[in-house]
């Protein structure tokens, strides 16, 4: 099992400063975190190399978050390679067909930190 410091995460979301933000603090939580911008870059870093877990914004202008959450199960099972979306949806409908078409979990997302810690937490073994 990776410890804290080898859990790598790749975090995507095209809006850079939101990426810079959420990135920093992760790592400043002391997980490694790698960047992607967009679908294809995504998909491409995902098969390429070797991560815990993706964390995906979902609305990406290339492709939409399912889009991608998709191409990644071609590959992946949920096992090895969990992936969270985090949503400004709230609608009970679209978390659903979310987890359905392949995501571990969805966070709705309200710049809440400490709620998207332990969501990591709880993928990477509860590790403190």
């Amino acid at each position: 099992m990776a410890t804290k410091e080898t859990f790598s995460i790749l975090l995507v979301d095209q809006d850079a400063e939101r990426r810079n933000q959420l990135s920093s603090r992760l790592r400043g939580s002391g997980y490694k975190v790698e960047l992607g911008t967009g679908g294809f870059h995504t998909v491409h870093l995902a098969e390429k190399n070797e991560y815990h877990m993706v964390l995906l914004r979902d609305d990406m202008e290339d492709m939409s978050g399912l889009e991608i959450v998709n191409l990644i199960r071609t590959t992946f099972t949920k096992e090895k390679l969990p992936i969270l979306v985090l949503s400004r949806l709230s609608n009970q409908d679209d978390i659903i067909e979310t987890i359905l078409n392949g995501a571990n979990d969805l966070l709705v997302y309200t710049n809440n930190y400490n709620d998207l810690l332990k969501k990591i937490e709880t993928f990477s073994g509860k590790l403190s």
